[in-house]
């Protein structure tokens, strides 16, 4: 029988749970009512950093647990889907409501798949595209292991595309403020949501960002701070100190309050 031989079935297996995981509907637990698809070891990076390491954790002490955020730079989905399950964890049963955004299109199937896996279609949306400068289109670098930037900010090679800009006004429309929270993780194009998306930040309570010094603007933390501080946003906490890379570059975790926010700013 040829199923018989243990070998063929574990090869057999494999290949079927990643490579056609969408296929066979695999999941990961998580509690709380939450699942995962089946992800491969990329996207088990990302979920270690969240879910596993916690990174993210000393900022809840902080904020609480938010209901309405901007998730930028999403990625695999894993920080919203963190955020979820942190808020079932405390007792927290009103429906949250989100917007993920990446401009890397290879995401899109499986940001959708998580969303739908997880009952969340009615108050999650998922846009494709990139936080940049002006409008209509921009280059955008597709790379492995959340190495996808704007083009121009890393040399590293990769996949490049045209992507849409998703500017401030069409990001109001499609998910009105007030905002609880802004977290964004766009290797280097925080630099670009500093200087372009500043009614974005004015509605947002708080501001989770990770910061990367090969940024446009050249001066790494020291300008992203000016710019926070320009538009009246203070340190709340360091999340995670500056840290080198293999490239000598560094990045770091900054969450920032805004004083100003009073939550009365929404629009139709």
């Amino acid at each position: 029988m040829l199923l018989g031989s243990r070998s063929l079935r574990r090869r057999l297996a494999y290949h079927l749970l990643y490579r056609y995981p969408a296929d066979l509907d695999a999941r990961v637990p998580l509690g709380e009512g939450l699942s995962s698809p089946l992800f491969d070891q990329e996207f088990g990076a990302s979920f270690a950093e969240i879910f596993l390491h916690q990174e993210y954790a000393p900022m809840l002490d902080a904020i609480g647990t938010p209901r309405r955020w901007i998730d930028l730079g999403c990625y695999a989905g894993f920080f919203s889907l963190w955020l979820e399950w942190q808020r079932r964890r405390r007792g927290d049963s009103s429906p949250s409501e989100v917007l993920l955004i990446d401009a890397n299109a290879s995401m899109e199937s499986w940001i959708r798949r998580l969303i739908a896996m997880n009952g969340l279609d009615s108050s999650w949306v998922y846009r494709c595209g990139a936080i940049a400068a002006g409008s209509g289109e921009c280059e955008f670098v597709e790379r492995s292991y959340m190495g996808s930037s704007l083009g121009g900010l890393d040399k590293s090679p990769g996949l490049h595309k045209q992507v849409p800009v998703l500017d401030e006004d069409e990001l109001r429309r499609t998910f009105a403020p007030p905002y609880d929270l802004l977290k964004a993780d766009i290797e280097g194009g925080e630099y670009e949501l500093l200087l372009h998306y500043r009614s974005l930040i004015e509605q947002s309570r708080w501001i989770c960002l990770e910061w990367h010094s090969w940024h446009a603007g050249g001066r790494g933390l020291a300008q992203i701070n000016e710019l926070a501080e320009a538009l009246g946003l203070r340190v709340a906490q360091e999340l995670q100190p500056a840290r080198v890379l293999p490239s000598g570059d560094q990045t770091g975790v900054v969450l920032f309050a805004n004083p100003r926010y009073s939550g009365a700013h929404a629009v139709p």
